[in-house]
């Protein structure tokens, strides 16, 4: 096993399922939607059944807040997969030595605050297949409050976004763990049958900290149409 705090919120690789940063994102899918057979990943169908979560939903969605003014943006641009994001160009940008996706970026400001993409094949067009953003939201809340270590996990918002034609899901959502208490923004979208995954993190005691930069990350990130 990968030590969960290999890549913080709980992103790893176990057991030949694919754990998509801080919950088993293939594991909440419909029969219909589930990944093409890969070596990279593969499906868990039992963790379908997680547990839904009673956390509070605000139909406002998330406020819109932008880097410091003093603090510089770096655009990333990924020709391959077709996305980019700003982040503060004061933090690292990273890659994971063992590959457990098609593609995988990481930018780190230290401390547990960081913002991460990964890029995995699925068989459908669109996010919005998978559910509606609430419904999705739910049943990621829910695995992850039955995940191991996990004492209390709480969903804080759900809410649908547009770029371009493209839709999104912001999932945010709180877990305490023997690992710690963090805060997490998730931005999932698919295109061309690719599932993008984006989640910006922080320890909960950070968060207020870096909530901006948190924040304006999520909101730059953009799929192109392929």
């Amino acid at each position: 096993a990968i030590r969960a705090a290999a890549f913080t919120p709980v992103f790893f690789f176990l057991a030949s399922i694919c754990w998509v940063d801080g919950f088993n994102l293939q594991s909440i899918l419909p029969s219909r939607v589930r990944r093409t057979t890969s070596p990279i990943c593969m499906i868990d169908r039992r963790a379908a059944l997680g547990t839904i979560c009673t956390g509070v939903l605000f139909a406002g969605g998330f406020p819109q807040l932008g880097i410091a003014e003093t603090e510089q943006e770096t655009r990333y641009e990924n020709e391959k997969f077709s996305f980019g994001l700003s982040y503060p160009s004061t933090w690292k940008k990273s890659t994971k030595p063992v590959r457990t996706h098609l593609e995988e970026v990481q930018f780190k400001k230290g401390g547990g605050t960081e913002i991460g993409i990964v890029v995995d094949p699925v068989k459908i067009e669109s996010i919005t297949e998978f559910g509606t953003a609430k419904e999705v939201a739910k049943r990621v809340v829910g695995v992850e409050r039955a995940k191991d270590g996990v004492t209390s996990a709480k969903l804080i918002a759900a809410s649908q976004t547009e770029k371009s034609g493209i839709p999104y899901y912001m999932i945010e959502y709180e877990s305490s763990s023997s690992r710690g208490d963090k805060h997490f923004i998730s931005k999932v979208t698919i295109v061309s049958k690719k599932l993008y995954v984006l989640t910006a993190q922080a320890k909960t005691s950070k968060f207020l900290e870096d909530e901006a930069a948190l924040r304006a990350g999520a909101e730059s990130f953009e799929v192109s149409a392929l």
